[in-house]
């Protein structure tokens, strides 16, 4: 996913100095002061690297591609099972740099969906719920997608299904193209009439 250029620069140079930071990390740093029960002090240091290693993983994670901080919050907590706090921690510090934005992220996925997998603004919106984005940033990044944008995204779909449907009895295709239009999304109120028009064109 494409990020916006303005920000990739320093997007970029946060996110080496991030690494470096971490990779500046030694055992010294974290081994705690002995005290005279031989205990004070094993909590922080076991902090400050449970810190460092979960910045690195998501430091790793980001540099893959665009995430949304849901997305993130899933990943560092459920699969790899980090310690929800020190991963909010992470994520507000990446937030304030800009290493994440949901916004950003929503605007861009909506963008590339539509274009690449055709997809509606509702299975778009769907797409984007599940990532953990809001309903304000949903809304806002398709609004870049207009009716007529969203008609011609159904109607290249169709065409493209249709190539398959030569031959096939009308009511037949109707009812496959209606299908698969509907699994991504599209009303009836979009579907129908650009289908009812790609079959007038197989029929030609």
């Amino acid at each position: 996913m494409v990020g916006d250029s303005g920000s990739a620069a320093a997007k970029i140079d946060e996110l080496a100095r991030l690494i470096s930071d971490v990779a500046a990390r030694t055992p010294a740093e974290h081994d705690a002061s002995p005290t005279a029960s031989g205990k004070r002090g094993a909590a922080p240091s076991g902090r400050a690297s449970e810190v460092a290693s979960a910045k690195e993983i998501a430091l790793r994670r980001v540099d893959r591609r665009d995430y949304s901080r849901g997305e993130l919050t899933d990943y560092l907590v459920r699969k790899r099972q980090l310690d929800p706090g020190i991963v909010a921690e992470i994520l507000d510090r990446f937030v304030e740099v800009g290493i994440v934005d949901d916004a950003r992220f929503a605007r861009n996925w909506a963008q590339e969906r539509a274009r690449t997998r055709r997809l509606s603004r509702r299975a778009i919106s769907r797409e984007l719920s599940v990532r953990g984005v809001s309903e304000e940033l949903i809304e806002i990044a398709l609004d870049q997608i207009s009716p007529d944008d969203e008609r011609q995204a159904a109607l290249e779909l169709c065409r493209i299904k249709a190539r398959r449907l030569h031959g096939v009895d009308r009511q037949v295709a109707l009812r496959r193209l209606s299908g698969q239009l509907a699994r991504r999304g599209y009303s009836t109120g979009v579907a129908m009439p650009v289908i009812f028009q790609v079959l007038d064109e197989l029929a030609e």
